[in-house]
């Protein structure tokens, strides 16, 4: 009976150790990005009938005490899945906020380099020169503000598109990223079913797949499922497979024409023979081709219309004019021009009433039939508004989703991460288990080391 209470004793020692050897594996892990605490289960070992633990005849079963076993991995699906699809929502509104605060700027007004304030000047040389028309300092006026007008119209028209070539440019970037990311994972998989059927735990692995799960939420929607045997992770987006165990599926980028015909566009297509674009509804990548395709495009064709629309109105009544603006290229907006005009006389008598009418349709009168009753200052006023809305909108997302976000973190941080003063008292727990099952080895071993020098 002494030698099953020493196995007895053992295995208390065995279990504690090991115990104690996780609770400090939790502990110095606390602030590991990613890490999800672990618990080492100690359960009861199999019990021995009595005949073989050295009781003759004797019925029954004695225990031998306790074993680990597993070593188990906190984990809570609900709450996961739901702080992963609010990352999506987070990220698509972050990558909109940060791109709509740079046209904001774009559209900085009152300034006293904007676009209002040089049509407001070029408006006031016009009236300027209708008093006066034969007058040269005010015709030199009128050239010089309306060069003013075309270069602020060129240099805003200029940014929106850069705006739009850098966000073609992150798209691709996350596009490699997600295939990056999604060749990670299907590695992992293999990793972890192979672990899985030698019969141990991944843990280290799964916290690590659970890592690249919340990178690729950033940057993608995804839906994901666990096969219950392998223990693999199968992500898909929107119903289309990125990973099925060990294999992975790309993405791939090619271009294609604007909204407008007016820039590039790079599109995000599966990388297969049929090209079908994935469902991108949520994510970094979502909110960046939303804010170029809808937002950016919209501000270029506007921005666009509005320099027509002034060199219709300029060109119009070009005879009275010492200067007319033109525009070639795609984008009127981007080639926008404002020149000498030679057929203008300044010793018509009919200059006056000519250039305060052209005046007045400047500053009072329709600008065009496609923007109603709208003047030049109103159109270019209601595109400066649209642009403070979509921006405020979008910062004001970003920071509900945000918030939400922490919320959802912090819930999951309770469930599954280490807390450092529960897994304190839980090491002194162990720490005082293990000195029993050590005090019950020496006692064993002092009876045992008595029973010796008796018969000897």
């Amino acid at each position: 009976m002494s030698f099953l209470m020493l196995n007895i004793a053992g295995r208390a020692l065995a279990s504690q150790q090991l115990a104690m050897e996780v609770t400090s594996n939790n502990l110095t892990n606390a602030t590991t990005p990613g890490y999800q605490a672990e618990t080492a289960v100690i359960t009861e070992a199999p019990p021995v009938p009595v005949s073989q633990a050295g009781g003759s005849g004797q019925a029954g079963q004695l225990g031998e005490g306790t074993t680990v076993s597993t070593i188990q991995r906190a984990h809570d699906a609900f709450l996961s899945q739901s702080l992963r699809s609010q990352m999506s929502q987070t990220s698509l509104w972050k990558s909109q906020n940060q791109i709509l605060s740079q046209v904001q700027n774009t559209f900085q007004e009152p300034s006293s380099s904007g676009l209002e304030e040089a049509l407001n000047s070029f408006f006031s040389t016009y009236n300027t020169l209708s008093q006066n028309p034969a007058n040269p300092a005010s015709q030199t006026s009128v050239q010089q503000q309306g060069k003013i007008v075309a270069q602020t119209f060129n240099q805003m028209a200029s940014q929106i598109s850069n705006m739009q070539t850098q966000t073609n440019q992150s798209v691709q970037s996350t596009v490699d990223q997600i295939n990056s990311l999604s060749a990670n994972l299907a590695n992992l998989n293999q990793q972890i079913t192979t672990v899985i059927g030698a019969g141990q735990s991944p843990n280290d692995l799964k916290d690590q797949r659970t890592q690249v799960l919340n990178q690729l939420s950033q940057l993608v929607n995804i839906s994901y499922t666990q096969n219950p045997t392998s223990g693999a992770t199968n992500v898909y987006i929107g119903g289309q497979p990125l990973v099925t165990g060990a294999q992975n599926y790309s993405l791939a980028t090619k271009n294609q024409p604007g909204a407008n015909g007016d820039y590039t566009a790079t599109q995000v297509i599966w990388a297969n023979p049929s090209e079908a674009p994935p469902s991108i509804a949520s994510g970094s990548l979502a909110g960046l081709i939303q804010v170029r395709d809808h937002h950016l495009a919209a501000y270029q064709s506007q921005l666009s219309a509005l320099a027509k629309n002034l060199q219709s109105v300029v060109q119009a009544a070009s005879q009275y004019s010492p200067g007319v603006f033109s525009s070639s290229g795609s984008n009127a907006a981007q080639t926008l021009t404002f020149s000498a005009n030679s057929a203008y006389n300044g010793s018509s008598s009919s200059d006056n009433q000519g250039i305060l009418g052209l005046y007045k349709s400047l500053t009072n009168g329709p600008a065009s039939s496609s923007s109603g009753s709208a003047t030049l200052l109103e159109q270019y006023t209601n595109l400066v508004d649209q642009v403070g809305t979509n921006g405020q909108n979008a910062s004001m997302q970003y920071k509900t989703a945000q918030s939400t976000q922490t919320h959802l973190s912090n819930s999951l941080s309770s469930q599954v991460g280490v807390a450092v003063d529960q897994q304190s008292a839980q090491l002194i727990q162990e720490q005082q288990s293990y000195s029993a099952a050590a005090q019950l080895v020496a006692s064993e071993q002092a009876t045992m080391q008595s029973l010796l020098q008796a018969v000897g």
